[in-house]
This record gives structure tokens, sequence and C-alpha cells, in this order.
């Protein structure tokens, strides 16, 4: 005697994307992956690679680097990272340490910077939280306000 196979209503859609799990994960949709924003402004170059996806739980590195193209020695450059972004993380580590915070943002001040001369700023994230994350970062010089970039970040559980 054969049987009829019969779905309930939430079983014929679940069944499906429980088969759907494991080919989103053979394309890489649960990957971890890197993503990079670059600006330039006043002949200051801003370059910042962060991670656009990761697992909670897991550090990552982010750097921002900046560059004087200005053809001349800037006394100042400022790199100042959104504090918000960095307060969704457990435990940020960073070389240089900031030199100050403020409401906003930390602040990383890298001082003498000749003609085609880069610095950079390195931190390394782990996500204390899962969901997207938003950021920017922002540089200023003695000269006035420098290049911009904000970034997305999305922590997966």
């Amino acid at each position: 005697m054969a049987r009829d196979l019969r779905f309930y209503r939430l079983q014929a859609i679940g069944v499906p994307l429980l088969a759907l799990l494991p080919i989103l994960a053979l394309f890489g949709f649960f990957d971890t992956k890197n993503g990079e924003a670059s600006a330039s402004e006043g002949g200051v170059d801003l370059q910042v690679s962060y991670p656009s996806r990761f697992r909670f739980r897991t550090a990552k590195p982010f750097t921002a680097t900046v560059r004087n193209d200005t053809g001349h020695e800037l006394t100042m450059i400022q790199v100042k990272l959104e504090k918000a972004y960095v307060e969704r993380f457990k435990n940020p580590e960073f070389v240089p340490e900031p030199s100050e915070a403020d409401d906003r943002s930390l602040v990383f001040e890298m001082k003498n910077v000749g003609a085609g001369e880069s610095r950079r700023v390195f931190a390394t994230f782990e996500a204390d939280e899962a969901g997207p994350i938003g950021g920017s970062v922002r540089t200023a010089t003695e000269l006035g306000s420098g290049p911009s970039v904000g970034f997305r970040t999305f922590a997966l559980p």
C-alpha cells in the first residue's frame, strides 16, 4: 500500500530552506571577506582595509593608511576613527595607540610626515555581537580637513 507524502505548511517552507543552506555555504555566502575604501583630497591619500564580513568572535585586521602627496612635509596628519564603530567590538587593539579620544572618534596623530611618505594605523577587531556595523575614517592636517571614507562590516552569527 502506497502512502502519500504530506508536508505541513511550515515544513513545505522549512525543508527547501534547509536544503539551501549548504548550497549558499558552497558558494561562499558565509565566508569572511575584506573590503577596501579609498579617497584623496588636498594632497592626502587615505586607504582603509577593513573586514566587510566576518564571523562572530573571530579577530580580523583593520588598517588605515595615509600618504602625503602634497610635495612638502606636513607637520601633522590626524586619522580619526569613528568611536561608535570601535565600541561594537570586543577588546580592540591598536598600533599605534590613539593619542586622544573625543565623543565621536579615536584620534591618531602622525607627526612630521614627509613628502611621499605613508603612515599606518593597524587594529585588530573581534566582533562582540552579530549584525551590521557602519563606520568611517576621517583625516585632518594643519591645512584643514582631508579625505574621509565610510564603510560597513557585517558580523555573521
